[in-house]
């Protein structure tokens, strides 16, 4: 009974540290580009934060640096990826801090396609292709979630993340793929939400060239087949090689 119990308590702690407390394990998550691009096409991932922050501080880089801590090193063709908050401060617009870079889309990790661009006529055009309702592992729409941001990039008036004064910043809603996505409820800045997090510029690695079966075949037959003769012909000139007389060693 000793025995079961330690194995259960030990089981128990190691599902903790993979999971931790109610969160999700993103340690070690290696992130594919999606399936519609092509070798040498640029592109960003977008999610929705698992953890919650309130909107106090008038500092970008301390809710770019949560939504990195929340992304918790996801890796793309070999490499950790960096993210920034797709939001807003008294001194910071978001369409700034995300950058507006030529790309090819933003996507979600399961390849679905957000926007075509993070400029104008993308990101802050008023309208989404798909809600960004999604976490770096799957599906997760928390609904409010902190932005203090414009449909159109710039920074709310009086009511950004960490807004002086009033004590509130605006919220989006991760259920809409309308300007709601970004602007839809104004709320106390003490509160606790989920951020958006956008990833650097990322590229679709070239093809490495691979034969087709046919030729791999063939390959791999004439290597056989150069091998066996080989064998055969040395057990030939040891045989012609022995006194008369002296039995084969292969006999």
């Amino acid at each position: 009974m000793f025995t079961k119990t330690r194995r259960f308590a030990l089981a128990t702690a190691m599902l903790w540290l993979v999971y931790g407390a109610g969160g999700r394990a993103l340690a070690d998550l290696t992130l594919t580009a999606p399936a519609t691009l092509s070798p040498g096409e640029s592109f960003r991932f977008v999610f929705v934060t698992d953890g919650t922050t309130n909107a106090t501080s008038t500092n970008i880089a301390d809710y770019n640096n949560f939504v990195n801590t929340q992304a918790d090193g996801a890796t793309y063709n070999g490499s950790v990826v960096s993210w920034v908050a797709i939001a807003s401060t008294a001194t910071v617009n978001a369409i700034d801090n995300v950058g507006q870079a030529p790309i090819s889309g933003v996507y979600l990790a399961d390849g679905t396609l957000v926007t075509t661009s993070t400029t104008s006529s993308g990101l802050w055009s008023g309208s989404l292709y798909s809600a960004i309702d999604e976490d770096l592992t799957g599906p997760n729409s928390p609904g409010l979630i902190w932005t203090g941001t414009n449909p159109n990039g710039t920074a709310y008036p009086a009511i950004p993340l960490g807004s002086t004064g009033n004590g509130y910043a605006l919220a989006g809603d991760t259920n809409f793929n309308t300007i709601n996505w970004v602007q839809f409820n104004v709320l106390p800045y003490t509160q606790f939400l989920p951020l958006y997090g956008i990833s650097q510029i990322l590229t679709v690695p070239s093809v490495v060239s691979v034969p087709e079966p046919s030729t791999l075949l063939t390959s791999v037959t004439a290597i056989v087949a150069a091998i066996a003769y080989g064998r055969c012909r040395k057990r030939r000139d040891q045989r012609r090689q022995r006194p008369m007389g002296q039995p084969d060693a292969t006999e």
